[in-house]
């Protein structure tokens, strides 16, 4: 009896929650820049990355939308699709991040529902990816903008045609909206400004790459009336030193290094006046702008390594639902004398949030783990120690399948932590340095065949030890940043959040901004605030206290983190943080009290994982699924107890 009622109780629950959606998007306030955009969604466009050009050309006939028009950037795939990615097979990683993207643009639509998914410019084996994840009636090839035009009966009518090198396509793209005309491209045009100023109340800057990322910036930027700057592109290598000069910044304000930053920043930007607007958002490739113009307006920040469509179309789809789960989680080994948590759990209390809390001797590499990826929240809270740690510097020799030797250089992080019966995980994290003298990621290596590094990954997996070296370092490693937990640490590395949600990550833990900012978000975080490099303890608690009276207060999210900012006093730490999202985030108010949105999704996490681990044929897949499936029953369990009904059958230890 408990069991139908609780089922009947989800049923209705999806129901209420698909009607308010749209009754929601329907009243949605068409080009207020305070609020999320609404989403076109008769089509969204999948673009393989070379193929800017082409999705420029059909962005163009959008000139006059005032719904978010979704580009995705499909990575290019040699190796076709094949269901599962056997570790050991050629193309192993190639088939993990065609996997991992196609997966996290269909989770992205399965909340938009499309009425038509158009794939620009991709080969069979990249089509390949996503054929097996959508229903090929809703599936539309093209390689022509004009074809595309005319099948989705676009207005192909124009006042004129903008001449642009194909390299400044994204250029050509603000030009051509500005003054409804056509795209056409010419390697003899003079080139193009960087700019699209209006009457916006906000800013969108975006480091010019030429890519999709772009592509999807512009169209937010659109969608919500904003003025447009291009900035001139930061690479990954430029960046690898920042960490570092912050950190001897941080000590004096006087580092050389930074100051170099500080100037850069300064002559990208000039002719901008920040002043006359409410806010900027910064597409950027890690670059902390907010810091070096010292937040004077409030900043926000978008990854776009990530993937700029995934990260809009997800943080837009989280504003439109009209509910979410109510639940906070809060995470403290309580290494500190005093700090926020029990001051925050207050503060969610009273705006309706339960707290699962992690303290003390629970704040575990387990339960991190666990409820981090799995227990739903909208809102994580990290009061930890952080930063860069030490480990190993490990040098490998190998031989590629031609015989030829090889040596490579990587920084190890071993972490540890029970799981269960007695046993321990250890994860390794590698941060790799040199291949054969040359720098990771460097210009140098971009002529090596693919193979060198398939047989590099099997030779670091394989057992043998025969040519390895490690070394403890004296050091903390860059890119190494964790989460300090009881008795081990977390390293942040998550394939999800919040049973695939897009909570709020607040990990206030010193220099938590750099690469734990990276695994938070890649893995659904749709607002994550860290630090830039080691903050106070007592000047950490107040801020964070701060942050949360000024957001249940108001509700905006970027609004509170910068009224959080601006009332630190001591200015070792007037900067220190950085939020990474999108201005018009807001956390909302519960309007469930008595908590069946948690218990809905905790059941529906629950059966999709039993859906799964009951159809696959991989056997290791069955192994890893089933502390998943135990731990989701524990909470159910305990959820109904709670709310004093007994445990249905299906939920009995031992069935599942």
């Amino acid at each position: 009896m408990a069991a139908d009622l609780l089922r009947a109780l989800v049923l209705e629950r999806r129901v209420w929650l698909d009607e308010a959606y749209n009754t929601a998007t329907k009243q949605m306030d068409p080009r207020n820049e305070r609020r999320a955009p609404e989403v076109e969604t008769r089509w969204v466009f999948i673009s393989a990355n070379r193929q800017i050009q082409l999705a420029v050309s059909v962005a163009s006939y959008f000139r006059d939308s005032d719904k978010y028009v979704a580009f995705f950037e499909f990575p290019s795939v040699e190796y076709e699709y094949m269901g599962t990615a056997d570790f050991g097979t050629d193309g192993y990683f190639a088939r993990v991040i065609g996997e991992r993207i196609a997966t996290q643009i269909g989770n992205a639509l399965a909340r938009v529902q499309p009425r038509e998914i158009v794939l620009l410019g991709m080969n069979d084996i990249e089509k390949g990816y996503l054929v097996a994840r959508f229903p090929k009636k809703i599936l539309f090839e093209s390689e022509s903008a004009a074809e595309v035009a005319d099948h989705l009966r676009l207005d192909g009518t124009f006042t004129g045609d903008i001449h642009c090198r194909p390299s400044e396509a994204i250029r050509g793209l603000l030009k051509a909206r500005r003054e409804q005309k056509r795209i056409v491209y010419d390697e003899r045009a003079e080139s193009l400004p960087s700019t699209q100023f209006g009457h916006g109340r906000g800013l969108i800057a975006i480091e010019e790459d030429g890519d999709l990322h772009d592509l999807a910036a512009i169209n937010l930027a659109q969608a919500c009336g904003l003025d447009v700057v291009l900035l001139p592109p930061v690479t990954r290598d430029d960046l690898r030193s920042l960490p570092h000069d912050l950190r001897d910044w941080s000590k004096d304000h006087s580092h050389h290094a930074f100051q170099s930053w500080k100037r850069w920043v300064r002559l990208s930007m000039e002719g901008i006046d920040l002043s006359r607007y409410e806010f900027a958002t910064f597409f950027t490739n890690g670059l902390p702008y907010g810091l070096f113009v010292r937040n004077s307006i409030p900043c926000s920040h978008v990854l776009k390594s990530l993937g700029s469509g995934l990260a809009i179309l997800n943080a837009i789809s989280q504003e439109h639902a009209p509910d979410q789960f109510g639940s906070a989680l809060l995470f403290s080994p309580q290494v500190f004398q005093s700090e926020e948590t029990s001051e925050i759990q207050k503060l969610l209390l009273g705006d309706g949030f339960r707290s699962k809390l992690l303290l003390g001797r629970e704040a575990t590499v387990k339960n991190i783990d666990s409820f981090g990826a799995y227990y739903p929240y909208d809102v994580f809270h990290i009061c930890s120690h952080g930063g860069e740690t030490e480990g190993y510097l490990t040098s490998q020799s190998f031989r590629d399948r031609n015989g030829d030797g090889h040596s490579a250089e990587y920084y190890e992080v071993v972490g540890f932590g029970p799981i269960e019966d007695g046993q321990v995980v250890v994860r390794s994290k590698l941060i790799y340095h040199k291949l054969d003298g040359h720098l990771w990621n460097s210009s140098a290596l971009k002529s090596f065949p693919s193979y060198v590094f398939e047989d590099l990954m099997k030779a670091i997996k394989s057992d043998e030890t025969d040519g390895v070296v490690r070394v403890p370092t004296r050091a903390p490693i860059a890119f190494s940043c964790h989460i300090q937990c009881h008795s081990s640490i977390h390293q942040g590395e998550f394939q999800q959040l919040s049973g695939f949600g897009n909570p709020v990550v607040f990990n206030n833990s010193c220099s938590s901004s750099r690469e734990l900012a990276v695994s938070f978000i890649s893995a659904g975080a749709r607002c994550y605030i860290g630090t830039l490099w080691k903050i106070g303890n007592e000047t950490a608690s107040e801020a964070a206290v701060r942050f949360y009276k000024a957001v249940l207060a108001q509700r905006n999210l970027l609004e509170g983190f910068h009224k959080m900012v601006m009332a630190i006093n001591d200015p070792k730490y007037r900067d220190v943080y950085l939020f990474w999202g999108f201005h018009f985030s807001e956390l909302k108010r519960p309007a469930d009290a008595e908590g069946l949105a948690l218990f809905a999704a905790l059941m529906f996490t629950w059966r999709l994982y039993f859906k799964k681990i009951t159809t696959t044929q991989d056997a290791e897949v069955k192994r890893n699924l089933l502390p998943v499936l135990r731990f989701l029953r524990d909470q159910i369990l305990f959820d109904l107890q709670q709310r004093g009904f007994p445990a249905p059958p299906e939920f009995d230890e031992g069935a599942g």
